[in-house]
C-alpha cells in the first residue's frame, strides 16, 4: 500500500491521504472523477457518490490471503 500511495498520480486522485478499510479490506478513498488513476476493485462508494473506496490491484492478493487466514508471504 505504501508503494501505491507513493505514486504522484494516485496522490492526485485521493480524498484522504491514508488508507482505510471497507469490508475488512484495505482501500483508498478516491475522488469519483479520478477513478481511472487507481487501478483496483471498487468495494464501496460514499452516499453522495463523490468518493469511491478502491482496493488497489497491487494489494488484492494480500487482502485475499488475510481474508483466508493465511500468510500472504507463504507459497501456495
Amino acid at each position: 500500500m505504501e508503494r501505491v500511495l507513493a505514486s504522484a498520480d494516485v496522490k492526485k486522485a485521493l480524498h484522504a491521504p491514508k488508507p482505510t478499510y471497507r469490508n475488512d479490506r484495505p482501500v483508498l478513498a478516491v475522488k469519483a472523477e479520478q477513478r481511472h488513476r487507481v487501478p483496483g476493485l471498487l468495494l464501496d462508494r460514499s452516499t453522495t457518490g463523490s468518493t469511491l473506496y478502491i482496493e488497489p490491484q497491487a494489494v488484492v492478493e494480500l487482502g485475499n490471503a488475510r481474508a483466508e487466514g493465511r500468510s500472504p508471504w507463504r507459497a501456495r
